[in-house]
């Protein structure tokens, strides 16, 4: 059975004068007033901007679909070709 010991706040080994409790809550109060910091100093896009933004999303995508359906389509025909089912 292990020895069993109590703690000696003299020493400062077991027993600390400041719990862990309040430093993390300390910690997190200081990580969210400097969130709110940083936030004030970020530029958010316009409307305009967005909406244009997703346009060109939209029509890069349908344009790189249509380029790997055609190349996708082509190598079935080059395959089929090949193989003969």
């Amino acid at each position: 059975m292990a020895e069993h010991r109590s703690p000696k706040p003299v020493v400062g080994g077991s027993n600390p004068s400041c719990p862990a409790v309040i430093i993390m809550i300390g910690r997190i109060k200081k990580f969210f007033r400097e969130v709110v910091v940083e936030m004030k100093k970020v530029t958010w896009p316009s409307y305009h901007e967005v909406l244009g933004s997703t346009i060109v999303v939209i029509i890069t995508s349908l344009f790189f679909a249509v380029i790997v359906g055609v190349f996708d389509l082509f190598l079935e025909k080059v395959l089929f070709f090949i193989v003969g089912r």
